[in-house]
Order: structure tokens, then C-alpha cells, then sequence
């Protein structure tokens, strides 16, 4: 995957959260390229999910007064990235893994908090 392939550390995050607070009509582009493989209980699989939990969670919110009225498809890209998927959240959480486990929660939660407060 695209995250597991790329350093990802404090430093990358704080960029990419820098980044996305300043100009928050690049989430929904940020989010489009965003790409998770099956969870797996490995190092690679919990540090990608951990990272797309924590990036979710600090992204901005879709500004208001944008000059048009944003789209359904507008507003949910910009919520919830199109890699957090049914199947990729019920095998997270399906996993003997606990570590696995928890990281699909915290995912599904930040996602949900999101939602609402979108």
C-alpha cells in the first residue's frame, strides 16, 4: 500500500497535517489517493491503519462558503477516505489480532466522530 511503502513518521505527519489545515480543500484529494492492503496482523498493516486513523482524525472538516454548495459525493469524499471499506473494517476487526482489533475500532470511531460532526 501507498502508506506502508512511505515513511510515515512525526515528521511526515505533522507536514501533512500542516499541509491540510492550511489548504482543507486538498482532504478530499488527500483522501482519493489514500490506499490500505487487508489488514493482516503485521507491523506494516497496524502502522498504516494507525496512520489513516490519525490523519482522519486531525483532517479538517469540508469549509463552509466554498462559493457553491458542495455535493453529497463532495461532502462524503471529504469525510471518510473511499479505502475504509465494509470488508476492510470486518477483517480488522474479525482478526485473532487484538492489536489488529483495536486499531479497526479506533478507525471506526474517528470515522463515525467524523460523520457526526461533518
Amino acid at each position: 500500500s501507498m502508506l506502508a511503502d512511505q515513511g510515515h513518521g512525526p515528521s511526515t505527519k505533522l507536514f501533512l497535517g500542516t499541509c491540510l489545515q492550511t489548504t482543507p480543500g486538498l482532504v478530499a484529494h488527500f483522501f482519493r489517493g489514500l490506499q490500505l492492503s487487508d489488514p493482516k496482523p503485521t507491523y506494516r498493516s497496524l502502522s498504516a491503519l494507525t496512520f489513516v486513523e490519525g490523519v482522519l482524525r486531525d483532517a479538517p472538516l469540508l469549509p463552509v462558503g466554498l462559493g457553491s454548495l458542495p455535493t453529497e459525493q463532495m461532502i462524503i469524499a471529504a469525510i471518510i477516505p473511499s479505502c475504509i471499506t465494509k470488508p476492510l473494517l470486518g477483517k480488522a476487526i474479525q482478526s485473532p489480532s487484538a492489536l489488529l482489533v483495536s486499531s479497526g475500532l479506533k478507525l471506526i470511531i474517528t470515522t463515525l466522530r467524523r460523520a457526526r460532526d461533518g
